[in-house]
Formats: structure tokens, sequence, C-alpha cells
């Protein structure tokens, strides 16, 4: 009697890896690209990482379909494709399936799909086996998303306005170990608004980009000094010339909430009694209060909460790294 073989079902484990990175808050935000088709800003970019908010991100190649989901849910049309197209740009024309999840909440001006565009750089370097350095992952990442750039390297990070751009690390998180950045959370749905278009039909766009020219490089002087005057000087009169553009615009978006206000008005009260301590502002209505000490931000959480204004805190957070499977 011939002796029967026994089929034994084998899984095949497609190529699958995640990646974490942190959003990045702007300290020189400003829309306006000097060629749009290579992503040339006007100015140099300068951008701080937020620790305590974590984006991680899941892809897995060779899948039956292309599959995008945000936080458990698919994603819309217009994310799905900017997905695939930033998948694309690393030559893989299979299909994918994605999946981001983060610990905040996403598209009220927090920077999410920075830090998912990154990770998205991170996942296909690794499962295509590229081997990209630091600087090549950066210009990956901005491939997707401009500011995605900044997600890869961490702690303050600069963008020049040059062709092939890339996020260069300029402060480390250690270096800037008492610095807390309590979020004033004011809402503004964006809903893919291009805030680039916004930007070109201001009639205030040319006077403020050359104003806003030299900011970068000033607040890395006075970052690296301890300047907290002139930081409040340079931080806040770009978050101005930054709204006069975008509030200018075809649309006039109004773009500051009523917390927007109480929270910018609270935090130049505080620096008005002497505590070091001043704002930033990406688009939209939060409020990124820098706050040098603990005191200061315990002072800071505390006048928000007395206005009724949900905050979150977060220290200067580090680079994208791999997250391994338990």
């Amino acid at each position: 009697m011939t002796k029967g073989i026994q089929m034994t079902e084998v899984a095949i484990a497609m190529p699958k890896t995640t990646f974490q990175a942190h959003p990045v808050q702007g300290l020189t935000c400003f829309h306006h690209y000097k060629d749009a088709h290579n992503k040339i800003v006007a100015i140099d970019m300068l951008y701080t990482s937020l620790e305590s908010l974590v984006t991680q991100t899941t892809i897995e190649l060779g899948t039956n379909r292309t599959s995008v989901d945000i936080n458990g849910k698919p994603a819309d049309d217009f994310t799905r494709r900017k997905v695939a197209d930033h998948v694309k740009y690393f030559n893989y024309y299979g299909n994918f399936h994605m999946n981001s999840k983060a610990n905040y909440t996403s598209d009220i001006g927090l920077a999410s799909s920075a830090a998912a565009f990154a990770c998205i750089a991170g996942c296909m370097d690794k499962l295509l086996g590229l081997d990209y350095d630091e600087i090549q992952l950066s210009r990956a990442a901005r491939a997707g998303s401009f500011s995605a750039s900044s997600a890869v390297p961490g702690g303050v990070s600069l963008v020049q306005s040059r062709m092939f751009a890339y996020a260069e690390q300029v402060l480390a998180p250690d270096d800037l170990a008492d610095l807390e950045i309590v979020i004033a959370v004011a809402p503004y749905q964006k809903n893919h608004h291009n805030f680039y278009t916004e930007a070109d039909s201001s009639p205030n766009l040319k006077w403020a980009s050359t104003q806003a020219q030299p900011t970068a490089t000033r607040m890395i002087n006075a970052l690296k000094r301890g300047n907290i005057d002139d930081l409040a000087h340079y931080a806040e009169d770009h978050v101005m010339l930054n709204y006069l553009v975008l509030q200018t615009g075809r649309s006039h978006c109004l773009l500051w909430k009523p917390d927007s206000i109480k929270a910018m008005t609270i935090v130049r009260d505080s620096r008005s009694r002497g505590n070091p301590v001043f704002y930033s502002m990406n688009t939209g209505g939060n409020v990124f209060a820098y706050c040098f000490g603990e005191s200061v931000s315990k002072e800071m959480q505390e006048a928000f909460g007395a206005e009724n204004i949900n905050y979150l805190v977060t220290c200067v957070g580090g680079s994208m790294k791999e997250v391994k499977e338990a």
C-alpha cells in the first residue's frame, strides 16, 4: 500500500514593518513655494519635534489589494491617493496595505500627516532594502509632505530653501531638556484646503516673505543663547506674518479661534511678569506655548485650564525609528 503524502499548510509572511515618528511644529511655518514643482520653499523652515505625540505606521507589501487605514478606519480617497503616490516614489508599483494610528487627533493642525509620511519613507526603505541614510530618508519623506522631512531627524531641525532640501537637526532634545511645550488645542478642520494657493493670492505675500526670510537663522541663534526676548520677538512676529498672508488670501480664511486669542494673551501676560515663555503657531488655531522651566509649564497649564482651553503637554522629541515586534 502506498503511503499517502500529508499536505501541510504553510503560512507565507508578506514583507511588513512598522515605524514611528513624532509630528513637528513649524517655528517658521510659511506657505509659499518659490518652485512648486520641486517643493522649494521661499524661506528656511525650522521645526520642533513633539515627543508626547506619536504616530505609528505599518506597511505590508504584496497584499491582494491596496488599502489605507487611518486610526482603524479606511482613509478618504484624497489621502489614499497621496499615500499611493508616495509609495510609488520608491519605485514600488504592487499592492500594499498601510495602517497608521496616532495617540492624538488628526487633521486639527498637529501635523499628523508629516509624521505618517516620514514613517512611510522609513517602512519603504526597510522593506525594499534601500539602505538610505538620514539625509536620503528626509528627502524621501519630503516627497510626501514637506514638513515630513523634519519628522525624520527630530529635535529642532532646519530645512533650507534650496533644491533637494532635507532636514538637519540643529538642536538635540537634550539641548532643550528644560523646555516643555504646552499646546492650547483650538481645532481648525483644514479638510485638505490648499493654503499654498491662499498664500499665493494674498497681496501681502511678497513683503511678508522678505520679512520672514531671516527668521530661522535668528531663532536658532536665540535658542542656543537662551535669549527669551529675542525668541519671543522672532517667533511671535513670524506668526503674525504667516497669518497676515493666509487670512488675506482669496478665501479670507479666519483661522484663529476664540481660544487661540485667549492662549496668545495668556502667554504674553505671563512673559510680561518675567516668565521665560513665548508662543508659536502652525496653520490653524492651535497655540504652542514654549515654556522654559517646569514651573512656567505648570502655570501655563493652570491658566489654560482656568479658561477651559484644552491642552497637551510635550517636550522636544527624538528621531523616527523602527518599532520592533515584541
